[in-house]
């Protein structure tokens, strides 16, 4: 299997996360626990690369990736970060994102509304490893603003 390594983590291709998480799934782990699993994870590595971080921009998206996403932004916020999210789509109905971002409590903004501030710290949750083709409309207006901005990216 090609992998990647960065920073001493072993990186998977989108191929090889989609089989990771089918074979998961498929072995009975529950999608909550790895969303759970995924958020901390991410929190983590953004706490560890940004310890004095102030505010987090959480940009979700409409799939279980964007579900990762409300579970950080719960989860930084839990520690005291500020935290606003911005969302291109509602989660679809009935699953795992839907139930993260239940559980997320502050408000959740639209994606063309998104604002980036001095010292920001961007979370993209927008898209997974089953993302095809390329950015439209506000996503592609948000990832432009996201780049212009200079601010540190944390890829979910």
């Amino acid at each position: 299997m090609p992998h990647f390594k960065a920073t001493g983590h072993e990186l998977l291709t989108p191929g090889e996360m989609g089989e990771a998480d089918r074979l998961n799934i498929a072995s009975g782990i529950d999608g909550m626990a790895l969303m759970e699993a995924a958020g901390h994870a991410v929190k983590n590595v953004v706490l560890e690369h940004y310890p004095d971080i102030v505010r987090a921009v959480i940009l979700c998206g409409p799939g279980n990736n964007g579900g990762d996403g409300y579970v950080v932004a719960r989860l930084l916020a839990a520690r005291g970060v500020a935290v606003v999210v911005y969302r291109n789509g509602a989660p679809r109905a009935d699953g795992d994102a839907a139930k993260a971002a239940a559980h997320w409590t502050g408000s959740v903004l639209p994606l063309d509304a998104l604002a980036i501030a001095d010292g920001d710290v961007v979370i993209d949750a927008l898209y997974g490893a089953g993302f095809k083709g390329g950015l439209r409309g506000a996503d592609a207006v948000a990832a432009k603003l996201v780049r212009e901005s200079g601010a540190p990216v944390v890829a979910v």
